[in-house]
């Protein structure tokens, strides 16, 4: 006979499982997997004052070392270039309701309630990583993609985001700063990546509203996320053609904060080892020491193909280190693939040189004890997770973006 439970018990035992078992063990390794960026880079709390990551960045070397002759004035003084910086954190949420009949039905056996729980707050941790990782490739502006023309609710964009799905909302600004709202929050209906296109609920202003809806050239935004989104390596791995002020810096006035940006005029061009042999010894003629580069997983097709051509022994299910899939690129240094990574592009880094600075771990909200909260005036309660986090760099004149790269799909 399966066991009872006082229905009294129900949000305690919910609320115990949620603490002892997902605070504990299954977000952490959950939010630490499959995910390139999440698996390589670095993340902790010691950077943080407040809800700001407080650090310092070196911008110029001591420039008085010089050789002179016996009695000669000794070089005059010198001194490095530092500069404190503080970045405010981006707070990102997820929110997961329970209904109270759920919770009611629950109290059949021990074994039904953990599965209500496990199931909801395995796909909510999947989630939310899913969101935060398509950002860590961003500018830091939000931004998703450009419209590039409307008709009627289909709108083509500039770019394609993973986060184009239908039943996610998109609204959409004529700036990137995202300061005015043109496009009121809509629903994703569906989607074309063949045809870059994305049709919503409602593309125009909403009624009642002093929106005049989405229009060529706006920006798109996932809703709520206009002035709110982290830094991601777009910001980072740019020469000021994105982000012209980084981390309250101007990159006009520090050159050590440009990164190398490799295009080829706006003509798109097949990825190759000698493309990418080219970017390393350039990175290193600076002194820049990249240790991996990661592009998209039809790159990391392309580069196989082209080493197998060249009948070259590689194994294509060969993992790096943390069981992240990839290959080695001429001397050493891992090229492996991320489904976030912007089409057209890859991403050359010094993965010592960036880090994901973080108030705490993913974690729920129970400052109040409490993980589960009522929802007003309905038969629910609900459990919100967050993580106030942001990307920071201690330098960009190692890191490097490759664009005008081709993306040869197959199975659209």
């Amino acid at each position: 006979m399966p066991t009872r439970f006082d229905s009294a018990a129900i949000k305690p035992a919910i609320e115990a499982i949620l603490k002892e078992k997902w605070v504990t063990e299954e977000i952490q390794r959950q939010y630490a997997r499959d995910r390139v960026l999440l698996a390589l880079l670095e993340k902790g709390t010691k950077q943080v004052d407040g809800l700001e990551a407080v650090f310092t960045m070196r911008l110029a070397p001591n420039a008085s070392t010089g050789a002179r002759g016996e009695m000669d004035d000794l070089p005059d003084a010198g001194r490095q270039t530092m500069k404190k910086c503080r970045i405010p954190l981006s707070y990102w949420y997820t929110v997961c309701a329970f209904s109270g009949q759920a919770i009611k039905a629950s109290n059949n056996s021990a074994t039904s309630l953990a599965k209500i729980i496990a199931d909801e707050m395995q796909n909510a941790v999947e989630d939310h990583k899913r969101v935060e990782n398509a950002y860590l490739y961003g500018d830091g502006s939000g931004a998703l993609a450009q419209v590039i023309s409307k008709s009627s609710n289909t709108l083509t964009v500039s770019n394609w985001s993973n986060l184009f799905t239908p039943g996610r909302k998109l609204e959409s600004s004529a700036t990137k700063a995202g300061t005015t709202l043109a496009m009121s929050a809509t629903e994703i209906v569906s989607v074309n990546r063949t045809a870059m296109t994305v049709t919503v609920a409602d593309a125009t202003g909403a009624v009642g509203e002093t929106t005049t809806g989405a229009g060529d050239g706006h920006y798109i935004f996932l809703k709520g996320t206009r002035g709110n989104a982290n830094m991601g390596l777009m910001g980072i791995c740019d020469d000021g053609t994105f982000v012209t002020t980084f981390q309250g810096l101007s990159r006009s006035d520090y050159p050590q904060l440009k990164a190398k940006v490799f295009g080829n005029a706006g003509t798109a061009r097949n990825i190759s080892e000698s493309i990418l042999m080219g970017v390393i010894a350039r990175m290193r003629e600076d002194g820049a020491q990249p240790d991996v580069i990661i592009g998209t997983s039809f790159q990391l097709k392309d580069l196989c193909a082209e080493m197998h051509q060249q009948r070259r022994f590689i194994d294509d299910t060969g993992k790096l280190d943390l069981g992240i899939r990839g290959i080695k690129i001429g001397d050493g240094v891992d090229f492996t693939f991320d489904l976030d990574c912007p089409p057209g592009y890859a991403f050359a880094l010094n993965k010592k040189n960036i880090m994901i600075s973080e108030a705490a771990p993913l974690s729920f909200m129970d400052l109040d004890g409490n993980v589960m909260s009522r929802i007003n005036a309905k038969d629910a309660y609900e459990a919100t997770l967050f993580h106030y986090f942001n990307m920071i760099a201690f330098s960009c004149y190692d890191q490097a973006r490759i664009e005008d790269l081709n993306e040869n799909r197959v199975g659209d």
